[in-house]
């Protein structure tokens, strides 16, 4: 369900004003991928002090890019 957010977001930013300037740079297309999830043992890891011993979830995305010069 975040993935799915995260990429509604991404894809409202490239439709509002960000759409301008991938039409500058030669992007014809942001595909965003669900690469998986994980889940950290320890929080305090990305926030020090804080949620120590607390899980963490996480989510992979992965984007591929076409432009003029090809997928990236």
């Amino acid at each position: 369900m975040k993935t799915r957010s995260v990429a509604l977001l991404v894809a409202a930013a490239v439709a509002s004003g960000v759409g301008g300037a991938c039409a500058q740079t030669g992007i014809e297309r942001l595909y965003i991928i669900d690469c998986g999830q994980s889940v950290g043992p320890d929080k305090s890891r990305w926030t020090p002090g804080v949620d120590v011993g607390k899980p963490v979830e996480m989510v992979g995305n992965c984007y591929l890019i076409r432009h003029a010069r090809g997928l990236h």
